[in-house]
């Protein structure tokens, strides 16, 4: 059984200890110094393997600190954090992690270690929470055993900030993470440093040798060695990559380009085409590779004298295979020529006719949406987007300027469309400090997405905000929005959108062309084409700049026209009065005949659909400079009221008091109709929207299921 740490004055020390520890973490801002990317490897006495530290942080959302413990944490870093992949049992981990929530949303059994420091937080004040979870279990309550781990962590963290020390190095193919190590305990601990491959490397072998990897090597037939061993060497260097291509028609696999630039003349040797991740057509690439000729009285086919790889996964499939030919082989992802071929030739892939392509293939909007579906799986995977995340108070206030206005709205859903315009700016636009990448920019930089994929994140980050008013739409096709601003139409690509928006509705949107689509997505509440320039007006004060037209900027605050109520303007009729919309009922006696009745009126007239419509001819133009186009129609003159019959009653609409009394009084006089009561008919509350009345579109980021 562990023993227990002492307690005096009611106080755990273990728990005073990691309070305290945790709050100069908070303090120090130790996610300044380390991304959460970058492992750093800690080995403790008494730990059978390093553990795998993450400072969580440098991405704005989740701060505090990730441990996995266990004999594969690197591979589940690797394999689950880094590339998104599914959890396996077979990982064999432990997870622990401290992170910073509203001690009110924290459940009883969570406050242990801050009720048992003795330290005194407000209801709302943000703590450090610990969590621990085998994998396959769920995740509850750090143990002891646990908490003792995460302070020697912290200690450790703390300690290497202090010295200068905590520089964690970029992560690549070689697996070289920081490695701390603690020795001593209380003050008279110190912490080493050292920068390690992952698993260490074995007696007599360099850095350079390799690891172990989860990546299969290629098999290798009796062709490759034939072929190999009639291959004379030569001085050339290569870079080589891959890149995803657009499909072939009848070929259902994923495919990608291999491509090789040779790096003396600069000359690029014939494509390749693979089925994507598989070694051994990789192999078979690498052997018409090395029969290549170029245009060139120097170069003659055969070995390069070195392999420089784009990528990492090719290096590890093909690496053993070239070792052994005497071929050098590196990763450098920092290849600029290489990198403008890479970009040039996914460039040419959306300038290839359309029957090239697989069915659909980029010409097809519904390929665009499911590219973007697959983009925003990757961006919630790598924004590690949780309920959590979503409700971190200064994710709050940044986007709605009030955090616990935000949440209400949220939580509540008072307003449709507002959590994925949020979920938008928390990956796209967010950034936790001056000059740090948001999500979006993470991910793009890291270059493992699809090329459809790559080419949706790149138009996105890049995309330009409007204040727009819709000036047309194609139903299931398109919709035209007019830049409120400057007066420029752009035509929008949007299945969705085109179906539920209407015209004259007012949008703030995102768009982000993409070769000859245009593509949209909405960042916030939509509004009443009469509220635009007052909309205008409110994002002016609150700080969010117009340039050309388009915001710029990260777009802070831009949340807060959710809660603000657009006031409605007072309408009036041709009469002057104000607009307010009546149904007069009256009871209608057996065996009258309603028809003949109203035609006892003089300006009553049945319309084609069977009602009646009481119109007076036109004596004045619109005197007021109010008049309401939706009651009348100026070439038939001034609609006054409507009738319809509906079962035994005959239902008068009217837009206003005085004409429901002068209605009243016509139809009261009637043989076989009986006044029954007025009732004013429901119409939107002025200051609010009516409920869901932003328009989904096919392009949405969120849980709502607007993009699919």
């Amino acid at each position: 059984m562990a023993k227990k740490t002492p307690k005096k004055d009611g106080k755990d020390k273990l728990f005073v200890d990691l309070i305290a520890a945790a709050m100069a973490f908070k303090s120090r801002r130790l996610w300044e110094h380390a991304d959460s990317d970058d492992p750093i490897s800690v080995r403790l006495e008494g730990e059978e393997h390093p553990l795998i530290v993450s400072v969580l942080g440098s991405a704005g959302m989740e701060v505090g600190v990730s441990i996995i413990r266990g004999p594969n944490a690197m591979r589940f870093f690797e394999d689950v954090l880094l590339a998104g992949g599914a959890v396996d049992p077979g990982y064999e981990c432990e997870l622990l992690s401290m992170t910073f929530d509203p001690r009110s949303s924290l459940p009883p059994e969570f406050l242990s270690p801050i009720e048992g420091s003795g330290r005194v937080f407000g209801k709302d004040a943000s703590v450090p929470s610990f969590v621990e979870a085998a994998l396959g279990k769920k995740p509850g309550p750090m143990s002891r055993p646990g908490i003792r781990l995460v302070l020697v962590v912290l200690q450790a963290l703390l300690l290497a900030s202090a010295g200068g020390k905590l520089i964690p190095r970029r992560w690549d193919w070689r697996r070289r993470v920081l490695e701390l190590s603690l020795e001593g305990k209380g003050k008279k601990a110190k912490v080493h440093d050292s920068v390690v491959v992952w698993p260490e490397s074995g007696d007599g072998e360099s850095e350079d040798a390799g690891t172990e990897s989860t990546v299969a090597s290629a098999v290798l037939g009796k062709r490759w060695y034939d072929e190999t061993a009639a291959a004379e060497p030569t001085n050339c260097v290569w870079g080589v990559a891959t890149l995803a291509s657009p499909g072939i028609e009848n070929d259902p696999r994923d495919l990608e380009v291999v491509l090789a630039r040779d790096e003396r003349t600069g000359l690029m040797l014939t494509p390749q085409i693979v089925e994507a991740g598989h070694p051994e057509e990789l192999a078979d690439a690498f052997l018409e590779l090395f029969k290549a000729e170029l245009p060139d009285d120097d170069h003659r086919p055969g070995l390069p004298k070195q392999v420089n790889f784009l990528q990492k996964r090719p290096a590890l499939q093909l690496g053993t295979a070239l070792d052994a030919l005497g071929v050098k082989f590196t990763v450098d992802p920092d290849q600029e020529e290489l990198v403008e071929a890479v970009n040039r030739l996914r460039e040419s892939f959306y300038q290839r006719e359309p029957d090239s392509l697989s069915d659909g293939g980029p010409d097809s909007i519904h390929e665009w949406k499911a590219a973007d579906k697959r983009l925003t799986e990757s961006l919630f995977r790598a924004g590690r987007i949780t309920k959590t995340t979503m409700f971190k108070e200064r994710l709050l206030a940044g986007f709605f300027g009030d955090a616990i206005e935000g949440m209400e709205l949220l939580e509540h859903g008072r307003e449709h469309g507002a959590i994925d315009t949020y979920l938008g700016w928390i990956l796209l636009r967010y950034r936790a400090r001056p000059g740090a990448p948001t999500v979006a920019e993470r991910l793009r930089d890291q270059r493992r997405l699809g090329l459809l994929e790559q080419t949706l994140l790149e138009a996105r980050i890049e995309a330009k905000a409007i204040v727009g008013r819709v000036v047309s739409t194609d139903p299931g096709a398109s919709l035209e929005i007019e830049n409120s601003l400057t007066g420029e139409r752009h035509t929008v690509h949007d299945l969705t959108m085109s179906k539920t928006a209407s015209v004259n509705d007012g949008l703030i949107v995102e768009l982000f062309p993409v070769k000859e689509w245009t593509f949209a997505s909405l960042v916030g509440p939509s509004i009443p084409p009469f509220a635009i320039p007052q909309t205008l007006q409110q994002l002016e004060s609150r700080g969010i700049e117009f340039e050309d037209g388009c915001m710029v900027g990260d777009r802070s605050g831009l949340g807060e026209l959710y809660l603000f109520e657009v006031p409605m303007p007072i309408v009036r009729n041709q009469d002057g009065d104000v607009i307010e919309p009546m149904t007069l009922t009256f009871k209608i006696e057996p065996g009258t005949d309603v028809a003949a009745l109203l035609e006892e009126l003089p300006e009553v007239s049945m319309n084609s659909d069977g009602t009646w419509a009481m119109v007076q001819e036109w004596e004045t133009s619109d005197p007021f400079g109010t008049f309401d186009a939706g009651s009348s129609s100026p070439g038939d003159g001034l609609v006054l009221a409507e009738f319809e019959v509906v079962a035994d009653e005959l239902l008068a609409h009217v837009d206003s008091g005085k004409r429901a009394l002068a209605v009243k009084e016509q139809l009261g006089s009637l043989r076989g109709l009986r006044y029954a009561h007025t009732r004013s008919t429901p119409t939107p509350p002025p200051g609010k929207r009516p409920a869901g009345m932003t328009p989904p579109s096919d392009m949405g980021l969120g849980f709502s299921g607007s993009g699919s």
